[in-house]
Order: structure tokens, then sequence, then C-alpha cells
């Protein structure tokens, strides 16, 4: 490993050990999640309804869609569309040293600021779509500072969305940031998972959230059908992958955050969270613990699209 990703990982693991409780949940709401296992880890139908960065820190990590596959490995970087849905392995050394991983995440605020501070020119020089890149050094630089200046300052929500519009120019500029401002106009699905997370426990009714968004409720379930979405399936999908990231991003007890994201059973949240990923929120916590001494078994090789985790197909790089 590098000494800037050395010096990453250093800071990211003290905002870790000082982010404890609201601050921990405050910093993955600010855009940044550090991911750690000494296990592997395959988890499968995962959507993400913001663009974001997934960066190794240390290991090696796999995404699929249903046609295409790519890994990354130490100071490597994939560069996530939102809306995008895929398969995701993370795998830590075979030497027993646990995979560590970064995820930066650029909502639409971000994006929004980012048009109205450079303009549609470099939006348009950055559009070209890159999949999978070494992360350019300035990009890395700018990370670590912030990471390092959050570790040791209250989590300021303004500080952290320019930091992020300052990261997105760093890959703008490097001709990386083209899936990350391809979200155009905002679909109804878009629309209504937005207000989703801002409260995924709340008992949303279809008539509330078309008043919010000022249509009426056959108007709104019209916008949906258009799009191949269902009310329902939209709100347990934000549910599920907001729990997902409070599994892997914190250290919320799996009740807490079954009753966070609005299950009123640990069992059911558990349920529905292994029909979809693969697995239950126990195992997949279960990994990110500590391997006896002997070490972790050897890391599977390159997707090869089956297996307990299910898959998207063959593989394909670019």
């Amino acid at each position: 490993m590098s000494s800037t990703l050395e010096e990453i990982l250093e800071a990211a693991e003290a905002l870790e050990r000082n982010a404890g409780g609201e601050r921990q949940t405050a910093a993955i709401g600010q855009g940044l999640g550090l991911y750690r296992c000494s296990r592997p880890q395959e988890i499968r139908d995962i959507r993400v309804n913001e663009a974001c960065v997934l960066l190794v820190l240390r290991g090696r990590k796999q995404l699929a869609t249903s046609s295409r596959s790519w890994t990354a490995t130490d100071g490597e970087m994939l560069l996530v569309p939102a809306g995008l849905s895929f398969w995701l392995g993370n795998y830590p050394r075979s030497s027993g040293v646990e995979y560590r991983g970064l995820a930066i995440r650029f909502g639409a605020d971000v994006v929004e600021l980012f048009r109205q501070l450079y303009g549609p020119r470099m939006v348009v020089d950055a559009a070209a779509g890159r999949w999978h890149a070494p992360a350019p050094a300035a990009f890395l630089e700018a990370l670590g500072q912030w990471i390092a200046w959050s570790s040791r300052r209250r989590l300021d929500d303004e500080v952290a969305r320019h930091r992020r519009v300052e990261l997105l120019w760093l890959l703008a500029r490097a001709e990386l940031a083209g899936h990350l401002l391809t979200a155009a106009h905002a679909s109804w699905r878009r629309r209504v998972t937005e207000l989703f997370e801002l409260d995924p426990a709340h008992p949303w009714r279809i008539d509330e959230v078309g008043a919010k968004l000022g249509v009426s409720e056959s108007t709104l379930r019209r916008h949906l059908q258009g799009e191949g979405q269902g009310f329902r399936n939209l709100l347990e999908e934000v549910r599920l992958m907001v729990g997902l990231t409070l599994v892997q991003e914190s250290s919320m007890a799996i009740g807490r955050i079954a009753d966070a994201v609005g299950y009123r059973s640990q069992s059911r949240f558990g349920e529905r969270f292994k029909r979809r990923f693969g697995m239950t929120p126990s195992t997949l916590r279960q990994t990110r613990l500590p391997v006896p001494a002997e070490g972790v078994a050897e890391s599977p090789g390159e997707f090869s699209g089956s297996g307990e985790s299910g898959g998207f197909g063959e593989r394909v790089t670019d």
C-alpha cells in the first residue's frame, strides 16, 4: 500500500474511533463510508440512488452488472452512476489482512452545486463515462485532507458538501466524472425515494407522498407505473438499502437498525434483508470481525456469475 493510502486509512480509522453513535451516523449522512471485512463479502441486488466512488484502500473489490464486471485493487476506484443495480464482492488479502475501502457518495445536491459553480461546459467535457480507474493523486490528497479534518473537528454538513464538490471537480478535470454527472432530470422514482430516505421508518402513504410532490395519488401512481415502479416496492428497497449502509458502516445494533428503517421486528428485517442481499444482517456484520490467528481462507477468484450470493452474468473488462 502506498504512503498516501496509508495516511487516508489512518485518518479514516481515527474518524471511525472518534465517531460514536450519532457522530458516526452523521458521517454516513455526509456522504462518507468506511468499509472493512476480515472474511469475503458477496452482496447481491444492491441499488444506489446516489452516484458514488468506491475506493479500495486494501484488498480487492468486484462489481458486476447484468452484462459487465470490474475488479479494483489498492488505490483503484469504481465510479458508479446513480440508479445502478449491481452485485458486489469485497475480498481481504489471503494473508489475513482485512479488506478496507471507502465509499464517497455524491448526492443530487452536490451534483447540482457542481453544475452551478462550473457550468455546463465542464459537465460536457467530463461526460465520457469511466467505470474503473486508478485514483488520481490530487483526488487522494484532497480526500485525505477532508477525512483528517473531519476526524478532529465537529462534522459540518456544508463543509462536507463543498468537499465533495471539490472531489468531483478533481475527477472531472481528470475526465473521470462522467458517470457521476449523468443523472439529468429527476425521475418520479428518484423523487419518491429521496423523500423516503429522509425518514425510512416513517409509515409513508402514497397520498401523503403525492401531496408533498404536488400531485394527486392517482397521478403519482400512474407516473410510477409508467416507470415500471411500485410504491411499496420502492419503500422496502429504500429501507433495506439504508439498513445495508448502517450494517456496513456503523456499529449500531441490528435491532436498532431494524427499528430505524421501519421494521417492527428484527426477525422480519433479517428475513427481508436475506431475501434481497443473500445473507442476514448478522452474517454480514460477522464478516467485519477479526479472523482467528490462523488467518482467512483464500479469497475466491474472479466473478463467475454463480453461487449462493447470486450474480448477473459473464465477466467483461474494459
